[in-house]
């Protein structure tokens, strides 16, 4: 300010006149930057909020689904056959194992070429 009435050689009333005109502009230029600047804070604490919240939403929504898994799970069990009730695909299965076990036989023909030698005693030495 002091360069702009230095410059142009103002003096008196021209210069005050000029340092009020400034002031009177800069005064209400701060006070819109604070304005501006509130909002916005209270935008992040508003944004922040609404994370906390879209958190815990998806939380009780992942709750919510598996409350829904177990319910939808217990009406399966409601509604399933009893042990009574259940038979047997192949009725000779049982004849043919109890027929295995009296020769000593332990294990199906075939059964290690399909699924390898499972044995626990195998490889314990």
């Amino acid at each position: 300010m002091a360069g702009i009435t230095r410059s142009l050689r103002l003096k008196g009333q021209t210069a005050t006149s000029l340092r009020a005109f400034k002031k009177r502009n800069e005064d209400p230029r701060r006070k819109v930057a604070v304005l501006r600047e509130q909002p916005m804070g209270q935008l992040k604490i508003i944004e922040g909020f609404e994370a906390e919240a879209v958190r815990t939403v998806e939380a009780a929504k992942g709750r919510v689904d598996n409350e829904l898994g177990f319910g939808k799970t217990l009406g399966n069990i409601g509604e399933a056959r009893p042990c009574e009730n259940l038979t047997c695909a192949r009725p000779d299965i049982d004849s043919r194992t109890a027929e295995m076990v009296a020769e000593g036989r332990w294990m199906p023909a075939g059964y290690k070429g399909g699924f390898g030698e499972l044995s626990i005693f195998k490889w314990a030495k």
